[in-house]
């Protein structure tokens, strides 16, 4: 039978927004507290990341005029896989996409 996963929300006490951002951008400039929204760059990608407060998925998508957006959709898998084998980390995410976005949801590493 398969295991249930439960899942963990950005609500600065599950998952902390900062932290996320620092885990998965070279460099973000800043983000927009009211709108959910931060830009930064993975891999040299320009992307914005939109999240909801207590929500456990986030979408990641390619800025404006990028040259290969499958390109910068595979950055973006690859930083959200690293995070996966980061054996200190307490969730992992299950990754999907579709023709322009990336979206991760975070659940709770499952007990050993």
């Amino acid at each position: 039978m398969k295991e249930k996963l439960t899942p963990a929300p950005l609500n600065q006490k599950d998952i902390m927004e900062d932290f996320l951002f620092e885990a998965l951008f070279d460099y973000s400039p800043g983000y927009i507290e009211d709108n959910k929204c931060v830009m930064g760059f993975i891999n040299s990608h320009p992307v914005s990341l939109v999240w909801s407060f207590g929500s456990h998925t986030i979408r990641i998508y390619p800025n404006g005029n990028v040259d290969n957006v499958e390109e910068a959709k595979q950055s973006i898998i690859s930083k959200l896989d690293e995070m996966n084998r980061e054996p200190d980390c307490q969730t992992i995410c299950k990754i999907s996409q579709d023709e322009v976005s990336v979206y991760a949801s975070f659940y709770y590493k499952p007990e050993e």
